[in-house]
Parts: structure tokens; C-alpha cells; sequence
């Protein structure tokens, strides 16, 4: 049933009354001691009247300077601010502060390094002098996770104290392999950054044959934004593969990465195999002459009619899915298999009283439509 509706929260209760302790001043008035009468309170002096006046001038003053000190802090606003990086960590966010202080021009290289070392992209971008263009899909710590992380090391970047320095030469090692590379360094406010994080990467020639993943997240885009790492290719359809293809970033320069030849994967013959005995065994019950997509059927001659019920096809000999070996054809989205049988079809005469109709269909194969996971068999 339906859940009953929270009832609107209560109002708090009356306002307290101010005032003083019960039988202090409200009520009856206090008792006087038996004795003599107080003393006529005197006003005070001129000059206390002015020293009270000045002590509250100058606590109101205080008060002043410190709700004005308070609201600057909140704002954010000081003397000396330390410089906010010009690039967000990602599409559509906000800059934040940078995430290690960069005084020298080489503290902004080996920090970089170190970042993409330890797989937090945040940081990387943090460093940027201004936000990457293009596709930044893979510039993200999941990405790294798979890409960078553990495979950066051996960082060298020799110390460079120049106030105005624009480059910065460093060493590392990517996935094993050393590699020299200089980078293009900025200065923001009294802190350095770098003038170009990602290299741009084409990747065009890959996609031509399927749409890829890198690093496991698919690629929308025949241009990306990758930081230096190694980057696994795999086929978004799992029914393919384009083998052991990676994309290597060893710099920030552009380039171009080759083609692939694609083949199906294990999964998609397993797929297509269990398609094709699934799709023989449905032609094998049908009560037609002529069943869809089976690769036989017969031609009744003119001025017989045949008993449909009676229908039956059965396999003579072969008829061995299992066996068949499909392969990629050279028309995209196809597949191709050898498979030898032979079809007997039989069926009655519906006007002759035992007169019965039979033929022999021989198959050589098939054909599968790949359509993402959706595979469709056609026999021939």
C-alpha cells in the first residue's frame, strides 16, 4: 500500500521568556534586611562616563575588523593567492588547486611523470597549462589504471632552476623500455606548468574494419587524447578480434596508428557454431518443401499434392556442425563455414492412396550474419 506521507515538521515551541530568575526582580519584591537604608546610588563622573565610552568604541571597532576578516577568508580573497591551475581534471569540470606545488620547471616534469606512474590522472591534468582539445575520453584514472600504472618508472628529470625556462629534458621507463623525451614547460604566476599533457593519436585506420576499445572503454572518435602509456586494442563486438594490438604513447607527439586484421574470437566461433546447429535442427522439423534459409527444398510436380503432415527431412549422411571451421569473408559483417551433408526428403501423396515422394539435397556449407551479438545462419 501506499506509504503514509511524513507529516510536516513541528514548529519549535514558544519563544522563552527574558527576564530574570523567579523571585529576583519579577514578582514581589526582595526583602530588605532589617537595618539602616542603603546609600543614594551617586552617577558616575564625567571621566568615567568617557572612559566607559572609549573601551566601547574600541570593542565595536574589533568587532568590525573581525567580521570583515572573516568574510574576506570566506571569499576566498588574500594578499598572496596561491595560483589556481587553468585546466579542469575533466570534460565539464571545474579547475581545482593544483595537487603538488611546481616552484621549478622541473618539479612540474617529474611530478607528471610520477602521476602517470601511480595511475592518478587528476594530478596530471592538474598540470596542465591549458585543457587538452579534442576527445579527452581516456585521460582518466580508470584508463591509467590500465595503461600507466606500474608501467612508468625509472623517472630521471634533472633539475632545472631557471626562472624562465620553457623545456625540460627527462628519462623514464615505459613498460620496460627507456625512453628520452623532452617537455614543453610554462610559467603560471610562481608556478610552473606543462604546455601539453596528451599526445594526439589517430586512430582512424583502426576503426575502419570495426568499431575498438582502448584500454577497455570504446573509442567514439578517429582522434584521441592519450597520456604516454600502453594502450590494449580489443573489438567492442566480442564476436571479433583484432589480435594483440596495442597503442604505444612513448611522447607527446602525434601519431598515427596502423591497421589491424580482423578475425572472429574464440567467443564469436563458439557463437556462430552454436547459431548454426540451433538453425539445422529447426530446418530438419519444418513441414514445408521448400524451409527458409535451409539450403534445400524440392519442386512438386504440376497436379501433385502432397500430405503436409507427412513431411519429413532427415540427414542421409554428414551434417556435422561441430566440425565446421567458420571464418571472416572479405564482405563486412559475414562469416563462412565448409559443412558437408546430404538432406533425404520425404513426403505422401495426398491423392494417390500409397504413392510417396522422396529426394536427396546435398549442402555445402553456410553462411552467418554478424550483426553486434545477433548472428543469423543461412545454409547453402
Amino acid at each position: 500500500g501506499w506509504a503514509q506521507q511524513p507529516g510536516q515538521p513541528q514548529q519549535p515551541g514558544g519563544y522563552g521568556q527574558y527576564g530574570p530568575p523567579p523571585g529576583q526582580y519579577g514578582g514581589q519584591p526582595p526583602q530588605q534586611s532589617w537595618g539602616a537604608p542603603p546609600p543614594p546610588s551617586s552617577p558616575p563622573d564625567r571621566s568615567k562616563r568617557l572612559l566607559f565610552g572609549l573601551i566601547g568604541a574600541a570593542v565595536v571597532l574589533a568587532l568590525i575588523a573581525g567580521v570583515v576578516w572573516v568574510v574576506r577568508n570566506n571569499n576566498g580573497t588574500s594578499a598572496d593567492p596561491s595560483p589556481g591551475i587553468s585546466t579542469p581534471p575533466g570534460p565539464g569540470q571545474q579547475s581545482t588547486q593544483p595537487q603538488v606545488p611546481t616552484p621549478k620547471a622541473s618539479d612540474a616534469v617529474a611530478a607528471y611523470l610520477r602521476a602517470l606512474g601511480t595511475g592518478d590522472a587528476t594530478t596530471a591534468m592538474s598540470l596542465a597549462a591549458s585543457a587538452p582539445s579534442g576527445d579527452t575520453t581516456f585521460l582518466t584514472n580508470a584508463v591509467l589504471a590500465k595503461a600507466t600504472a606500474g608501467k612508468v618508472a625509472d623517472v630521471s628529470v634533472a633539475e632545472v632552476t631557471d626562472p624562465n625556462a620553457t623545456s625540460v629534458a627527462a628519462s623514464y621507463s615505459l613498460d620496460g623500455k627507456p625512453v628520452s623525451a623532452t617537455f614543453e614547460v610554462t610559467r603560471v604566476g610562481d608556478q610552473f606548468r606543462l604546455a601539453q599533457i596528451a599526445a594526439k593519436v589517430d586512430i582512424s585506420m583502426l576503426r575502419r574494419s570495426t568499431e575498438i576499445s582502448l584500454a577497455g572503454v570504446q573509442a567514439k572518435a578517429a582522434f584521441v587524447s592519450l597520456f604516454p602509456g600502453v594502450y590494449p586494442v580489443t573489438a567492442t563486438n566480442r564476436n571479433l578480434s583484432v589480435g594483440s594490438v596495442k597503442i604505444t604513447v612513448g611522447s607527446l607527439e602525434a601519431q598515427t596508428a596502423g591497421s589491424a586484421k580482423l578475425s572472429l574470437s574464440s567467443a564469436g566461433k563458439s557463437a556462430i557454431l552454436k547459431a548454426a546447429k540451433a538453425k539445422y535442427s529447426w530446418c530438419l522439423k519444418q513441414k514445408t518443401v521448400r524451409p527458409s534459409g535451409c539450403g534445400f527444398g524440392v519442386r512438386v510436380p504440376g497436379g501433385v499434392k502432397l500430405q503436409t503432415g507427412t513431411i519429413r527431412w532427415t540427414t542421409r549422411s554428414g551434417g556435422k556442425v561441430s566440425s565446421a571451421k567458420p571464418k571472416l569473408t572479405s564482405s563486412a559483417g559475414w562469416a563462412e563455414a565448409k559443412m558437408k551433408a546430404t538432406v533425404h526428403f520425404y513426403a505422401r501423396d495426398a491423392r494417390v492412396s500409397g504413392r510417396y515422394w522422396y529426394k536427396d539435397i546435398k549442402l555445402t556449407g553456410f553462411q552467418a550474419k554478424l550483426s553486434g551479438s545477433k548472428i543469423t545462419v543461412t545454409y547453402y
